[in-house]
């Protein structure tokens, strides 16, 4: 070769590769029909003249792997691009190429004839050819093809420019495929974000409803309730007496159930205050509150100290007095009640614990999720029941921390509350 063959050379090499690194720039911003245009452009640039290839073709397979589409193309007669259609014909080489995404070259010069021409393309001349897959053997988006006559023989380079701008389609539109999916799931989660936000609006106008409308009827009921109590309580039997005071005790229970089904609704809609939140300092201020409140009570307290998770101090205090009014109340008939709050490794992941001693309940199948549904109480009898929320007011608190509860407990062998919460750690 001569020095200004080389040289010839060296400025080809340096205009492909200028060329390459533009169409890898930009191919990630066209649409799909415009990239096959860009890159079969290319081809031609370097591939087409008067010792090159006859036509260069980007095949599409059609809907249902039925036939190849001339997306887009160069040497074709213009009424052929994005019309010209060829059938899946066995043996020849853009169908292999296709099902395998192995590269084929039908070179008359060096091919063996395993491969034979697109009987559709043969009788226009174009003899020799080679196809590259974009894509792989698992799924080829389309194949790009070189043909010329049985005089035409393809390069290596020819052959390396082809497998780079075929594996730029390939990223680019790997990329298109996942800004679509990107695309879908962002407007999935729009549309979920919309449902949540009216289905929020509609519980919060039926919690209103029901608390507002259930409340004026008993008003009713309490002021004929105190009525009664106060101009009658002489004229009815024991009995009467009786029912009198339980109607007034239901009607002040069913205030702290309305109570707490707001509370509910607050929580599942008010924002969050994340930061770091001792655990063990909630523990022993709601511990603190208990005795003071009940001083004739003896409770053993077992804390593990400096205990700390990221989340909502206000909530996790509720959470938090919630199971420990669970614990005082289920160990109240024990002379030796104890009270546990702590941080174990359960199976495979780390969670914290309120345990107590008490009556326990026994764990059936399904119990779990009947256990924290709001109005259901672990005990018929009335001096262990509460407003019915508690517990249901933890799972809200802890699953709007991203976190799980769960409880295992046996009959007059205590319970234990399970949960875990994000940023657990222990302060040395």
């Amino acid at each position: 070769m001569t020095a200004n063959g080389s040289a010839d050379d060296l400025t080809v090499l340096r205009q492909q590769l200028a060329a390459l690194a533009d169409f890898s720039h930009r191919a990630g911003r066209w649409p799909l029909a415009e990239l096959r245009t860009e890159a079969t452009a290319l081809l031609r640039q370097f591939m087409l003249g008067d010792d090159g290839a006859l036509r260069i073709a980007c095949w599409q397979p059609l809907p249902n792997a039925n036939g190849l589409l001339l997306a887009a193309g160069a040497g074709w007669p213009r009424q052929q691009i994005g019309e010209l259609n060829l059938a899946l014909t066995p043996k020849t080489g853009e169908v292999h190429v296709l099902q395998t995404g192995a590269t084929v070259v039908m070179d008359a010069h060096i091919g063996s004839g395993i491969f034979l021409p697109m009987p559709a393309l043969q009788r226009e001349g174009l003899q020799t050819a080679a196809h590259v897959a974009v894509g792989d053997e698992f799924a080829a988006h389309a194949v790009l093809s070189v043909y010329g006559d049985e005089s035409y023989v393809l390069s290596a380079d020819a052959l390396n420019l082809m497998q780079t701008v075929a594996g730029t389609l390939k990223t680019a539109i790997r990329y298109r495929e996942q800004e679509e999916k990107v695309g879908r799931v962002r407007r999935n989660l729009a549309n979920a974000r919309q449902q949540i936000n009216v289905l929020g609006d509609e519980l919060q106008t039926y919690t209103h409803l029901v608390t507002h409308d259930v409340r004026e009827p008993l008003r009713t009921i309490e002021k004929f309730a105190g009525f009664i109590h106060d101009d009658y309580i002489d004229v009815v039997n024991e009995e009467g007496a009786y029912m009198l005071t339980r109607t007034q005790e239901l009607v002040e229970r069913l205030y702290d159930q309305l109570d707490a089904l707001v509370e509910l609704d607050r929580l599942t809609r008010s924002d969050m205050d994340r930061g770091t939140v001792d655990l063990s300092a909630i523990v022993e201020d709601v511990r603190a509150d208990l005795h003071a409140t009940h001083p004739d009570r003896h409770v053993t307290w077992l804390v593990d100290q400096q205990l700390m998770a990221n989340g909502d101090r206000y909530l996790l205090r509720m959470a938090l007095t919630e199971l420990l009014n669970n614990a005082w109340t289920f160990t109240g008939p024990l002379e030796n009640a104890q009270i546990s709050f702590g941080l174990t490794r359960h199976a495979d992941k780390q969670a914290f614990f309120v345990r107590d001693n008490g009556i326990g309940f026994e764990m059936t199948e399904h119990y779990q999720d009947y256990l924290f549904v709001p109005f259901r109480h672990l005990h018929t009898d009335e001096s262990l029941t509460g407003r019915g929320m508690g517990l249901a007011i933890v799972r809200r608190v802890i699953h709007r921390h991203g976190g799980t509860i769960w409880a295992e407990s046996t009959s007059n062998n205590g319970a234990t509350f399970y949960f875990t919460l994000p940023g657990i750690r222990v302060e040395a």
